[in-house]
Parts: structure tokens; C-alpha cells; sequence
């Protein structure tokens, strides 16, 4: 029987617990689905645009603090808007409607969601991509929304825990009871750029749920299911 290791919150899941991978969800995974439809329109805005995608998460976050040179540039009806006037970093402009409807959109779902894109958040739209794709092309494999994540090389855990965790979480071995389990190379999201168009992304995207690898892959299994962390 193959050993895997789970990096986790000694807090969050206790050892010797049968618990459903759909219940132990991080407040991470929490915000990445409440923020899905904020994550929806800012791809359809790189989508439709050839923005590339952190050009549009940076127009959303600028948004809030831009409002009055938004409204003020809609008012001279420009037909296109440098983006430098934005406070994005370009050269680019983007067309006077196209810019009026995002606008529109996004500041009515954060107005009903009470939630604001923030600088932190980038990790977020990764996630709602991978989970869009998923769902489309590859509903057979499991959610990263609703997995546990583990690795069967201790030595893999270990640099995860030094790479993006802290003294708050532990490494235990994970006991895998039921469900779906799949291993993916983990280089494709943790090295995921912004600087994509949309479409370069997706492409990105699919060949982590292929299961194609890369140059030196790190696979993480991801487990929908129950499962029980063993100390």
C-alpha cells in the first residue's frame, strides 16, 4: 500500500478523524467560490480583449480607487481609453463600452457580494480557471475545490510545507478510505504566470488536467473522498 503525506492545521483536522474531503475546506477554497463571479467577468474581459490576465485583475482592483477618473473619461467619450490612465502598466488602450460594461458588472457583484478583488487574491482567479476548465473538459477528474491535497514522496510535502505554509501546520500521514484520487503535476499552477493572454492560460491549464508533466514535475494526488490523517 503506497504511503502519502498530507501538510495540514494540527487545529483545523485532528488525527485519527474519518473526515469528507467536501467538508474540510480551507477559508482559501471558501473565498475562491465566492469570488467565482467576480473571477467570471475578469476572464471575459482578457477573453474578449487580449488583456492579459493580470492587466485585468489589476483593472478590477484599481476599480474601487479609480472611480471618479473612470467616470470622468466615460464622460468625455473617448472611444478608447489608454490604460496608463487606468493605473495599469501599458501601453495598450481598451474600447470606451467594453470598459463600461466591466465596470458595470463588476462593481454591481461587489456591491451584492460585499467582496472586492485585493492584491492577495491573484491565487484566486488561478483556482476558478482550473475549476472552469475542469468542469468543462475534464468533469471526470476531481475538484481542487473539493480534494485534499497529499504527496506519496515525503521529500515533496516537506518542501511544500517550506515553500508555502508555516509553523502552524504539521505533516502527517494521510490514510486514503474512499473516493477519487488522481495525481497532477503541480508546476503548472504554482508556476502559473499572469502575464498570459486568456487563451496561452487555458492552454496551461489543460496540460496540468491531462496530466502532462513538466521538465521536473512535482506531482501532489489530489483525494475527493474520505480520508483520515494517522500521525
Amino acid at each position: 500500500m503506497s504511503a502519502y503525506y498530507r501538510v495540514h492545521s494540527s487545529q483545523k483536522e485532528p488525527l485519527q478523524t474519518i473526515t469528507d474531503s467536501s467538508h474540510q475546506k480551507s477559508d482559501f477554497k471558501r473565498k475562491a467560490e465566492s469570488m467565482s463571479p467576480h473571477c467570471q467577468i475578469i476572464c471575459e474581459l482578457a477573453r474578449t480583449t487580449g488583456l492579459q490576465l493580470r492587466q485585468a485583475i489589476s483593472l478590477a482592483k484599481n476599480i474601487p480607487a479609480f472611480q471618479d477618473v473612470i467616470d470622468n473619461l466615460m464622460a468625455q467619450g473617448k472611444a478608447q481609453i489608454p490604460l496608463l490612465e487606468l493605473g495599469i502598466d501599458s501601453v495598450e488602450d481598451i474600447d470606451r463600452d467594453v470598459l463600461k460594461v466591466f465596470n458595470d458588472d463588476y462593481r454591481e457583484v461587489c456591491s451584492r457580494l460585499n467582496l472586492f478583488f485585493d492584491w492577495e487574491d491573484d491565487c484566486v482567479l488561478w483556482e476558478y480557471l482550473w475549476e472552469s476548465v475542469r468542469k468543462s473538459e475534464y468533469p471526470e477528474k476531481p475538484s481542487r475545490l473539493s480534494s485534499v491535497f497529499c504527496f506519496d514522496d515525503r521529500a515533496n510535502a516537506e518542501m511544500f510545507y517550506r515553500s508555502y505554509r508555516d509553523e502552524d501546520y504539521v505533516i502527517s500521514s494521510i490514510s486514503l478510505l474512499s473516493g477519487t484520487t488522481e495525481r497532477f503535476d503541480m508546476n503548472w499552477f504554482t508556476d502559473f504566470a499572469g502575464d498570459l493572454s486568456f487563451d496561452e492560460a487555458i492552454c496551461k491549464v489543460r496540460s496540468y488536467w491531462s496530466k502532462e508533466y513538466t521538465s521536473e514535475p512535482i506531482l501532489e494526488i489530489l483525494h475527493e473522498g474520505k480520508y483520515k490523517l494517522v500521525g
